[in-house]
């Protein structure tokens, strides 16, 4: 196991992914400094909330597309029948890729983190949670890019399979405040059915948009409040619910 993950991450320092999501980052951080300079009052809250959001949007495609190609790349290659050739498990090698995965997230949020806290005014507490969650996030978005690519025979519609899980998760609870919002329109038949389908993808998927909360940046973290305990228990449903479908799929590939 601890081969693979070793593996994981040299093929992460090969692609050269540390400098481009790196470089990604720099180039976030100018736009978000540029954005900031254009509003008139509280330059350093939209500051905060500017390069967040860009940083977040940053890591998170930027380990999809690694994710999914690489793993694409390894079927193609027979990368994967020669790990498989040695005394491993296809459950140990899911789990083996989704650390090295998760390793390699962590080692660039870790700089960013850094990064934020000796750059900008943040609070520190609703810093170390925004971080905490951002590492959920990540979590969950490697297990269902791992998933993807093992389930999907193409890299591209892996890729798009992840962003359309990543962007219904992170709208999915501005659709459930619309359909509620508006539930007292004329069209009574069409709302109905749209409710019921938006309340059932609101359950099935995991609300994304409660993690990293920007709030937590600018105003700090409330620690009564349970919005920052959202992430640890979705995480705790979602990552090991995504694994066993990769396994159980992985499992019956013939090599």
């Amino acid at each position: 196991m601890n081969t693979t993950i070793r593996y994981v991450v040299l093929t992460a320092i090969r692609d050269w992914l540390f400098v481009a999501i790196l470089g990604a980052l720099v180039i976030a951080v100018f736009l978000s400094h540029f954005l900031a300079s254009t509003v008139l009052i509280e330059k350093e809250q939209m500051l905060s909330s500017f390069t967040a959001s860009s940083a977040r949007l940053v890591l998170v495609v930027g380990m999809i597309v690694f994710i999914c190609f690489n793993v694409r790349r390894a079927f193609e290659n027979k990368e994967i029948d020669l790990m498989l050739s040695r005394p491993i498990s296809r459950a140990s090698f899911i789990f083996s890729y989704w650390i090295g995965f998760s390793v390699v997230a962590l080692a660039m949020l870790s700089a960013l983190g850094l990064y934020m806290a000796f750059f900008y005014k943040y609070n520190y507490v609703g810093l170390s949670i925004w971080i905490s969650s951002m590492a959920f996030e990540i979590f969950i978005v490697t297990a269902f890019s791992l998933f993807a690519a093992v389930i999907l025979k193409s890299s591209v519609s892996a890729v798009l399979l992840s962003f359309g899980f990543y962007i219904v998760s992170r709208l999915v609870g501005f659709f459930s405040y619309a359909i509620d919002r508006y539930s007292n329109l004329d069209f009574k038949t069409f709302d109905f059915y749209s409710q019921k389908i938006i309340w059932l993808i609101s359950y099935l998927m995991p609300r994304l948009d409660l993690f990293a909360q920007s709030k937590w940046l600018v105003y700090g973290a409330d620690l009564v409040n349970t919005d920052w305990q959202i992430p640890i228990l979705q995480s705790l449903i979602y990552i090991p619910l995504l694994l066993s479908m990769a396994i159980i799929d992985f499992t019956r590939k013939q090599f």
